[in-house]
């Protein structure tokens, strides 16, 4: 733990003696008392260096003051904030010193301001992965945009929106009501605001948060790319399967293709497909059952895929290749519904974007070289 200075240490004495004190730690690694009236742990937040430090709790408005005894009702209220889950208590905005808001489980930093006599919410900052982050290419969700009423009204429209099953809503995602403002001139050339409300979604987490694009602007040079961080996680998903095929849960497996999301949204290059719970269904059938012989698998990719350019002089790389990544697809006993995909394709050249000659000629070369290969015994 934390170094405690003496002063802090003999008020967290004296509050375990009266049950009156409360000790947080704070951004810098110190850590503050505070009394029982705000046992929220606002200090959990971790902010940039860039951004102004949280206030301290005594200078919470009067109505957010209010708000906060009715999040301490929710279930799972006393959850501590997490790295990489959402959690109730992230939904409640925490003010930082300049006046404006963070709300962690939006990824957003607000600033209230009024203009056209209409009071809004103004976006200071963004950070990525978030459900305003999520809404990137729309200016009504990025840093400068409005937001219409208070950030009261936001907080209550949240805490509506997980008053019921609110736990399983952080786990499944949910959508809760805002509104955008966007500036115009009446008729008289004056300014107005034109509000209309929106229904924002709210996205697992399931990766640590990102960086601040304000605050933060600057992607460190080391910081590895999406595709980089997708190559890693299928390594370690296949290393997990490798070593206890039907180890893998469905809530793993769901964590994951979360993750992969994330990554996909990050990306600006498309991301190979990886079918994480098919090879994870593969490897536990193989694991039980057995796996079929190479030779089984390089038929059934002649089958389904081959022409003939592959089968001409032996089999040709794209169809040995295409064999081995089907030893992670197919396990018993799913090999004659694999195959019987590959007799329409025989059937119907349509499937594959064949003339009928051009898928008699295909047919004609692909049954002559299973039938060798099946005599030939190999």
């Amino acid at each position: 733990m934390r170094a405690l200075s003496e002063l802090a240490f003999a008020a967290a004495l004296l509050g375990g003696l009266t049950g009156a004190v409360f000790l947080h730690p704070d951004r810098d690694g110190s850590w503050f008392v505070t009394d029982g009236t705000d046992p929220v742990l606002l200090a959990e937040l971790i902010l940039p260096d860039a951004m102004p430090p949280q206030a301290h709790p005594s200078e919470l408005p009067r109505d957010l003051g209010f708000a906060r005894q009715a999040w301490e009702k929710f279930q799972g209220y006393q959850k501590p904030s997490q790295p990489d889950r959402l959690v109730i208590r992230d939904f409640m905005p925490v003010p930082l010193a300049d006046g404006s808001y963070v709300v962690p489980g939006l990824g957003v930093r607000l600033r209230e301001t009024t203009e056209a006599r209409t009071k809004l919410l103004e976006i200071v900052d963004v950070q990525e992965y978030g459900a305003f982050w999520n809404k990137r290419g729309n200016p009504a969700y990025e840093v400068g945009g409005l937001i219409g009423g208070t950030i009261f009204q936001l907080d209550q429209s949240l805490r509506s929106a997980l008053s019921k099953s609110g736990e399983k809503k952080l786990r499944n995602g949910f959508s809760f009501q805002t509104a955008t403002a966007m500036p115009y001139r009446n008729h008289k050339n004056e300014p107005r605001m034109q509000i209309q409300s929106r229904s924002l979604r709210v996205d697992p987490m399931v990766r640590p948060r990102g960086r601040w694009l304000v605050a933060e602007p600057e992607v460190k040079d080391d910081a590895p790319t999406p595709a980089e961080e997708y190559d890693q996680l299928i390594a370690d998903f296949r290393a997990a399967v490798a070593t206890a095929p039907c180890g893998m849960d469905g809530r793993s497996l769901l964590d994951l293709e979360r993750q992969i999301d994330l990554l996909e949204t990050a990306s600006d290059e498309p991301l190979p497909f990886v079918n994480v719970r098919q090879e994870r269904d593969t490897a536990c059938a193989i694991a039980t059952h057995g796996a079929y012989a190479l030779a089984d698998l390089r038929r059934l990719a002649i089958l389904r895929q081959g022409d003939c350019s592959d089968v001409k002089d032996g089999v040709s790389d794209r169809i040995e290749q295409r064999a081995k990544e089907l030893e992670r697809e197919v396990a018993p006993p799913k090999f004659p519904v694999w195959a019987r995909i590959g007799v329409f394709g025989l059937r119907d050249p349509s499937r594959k974007n064949l003339t009928p000659e051009e898928g008699r000629t295909r047919k004609a070369c692909v049954l002559e070289y299973l039938e060798d290969d099946l005599f030939a015994g190999n």
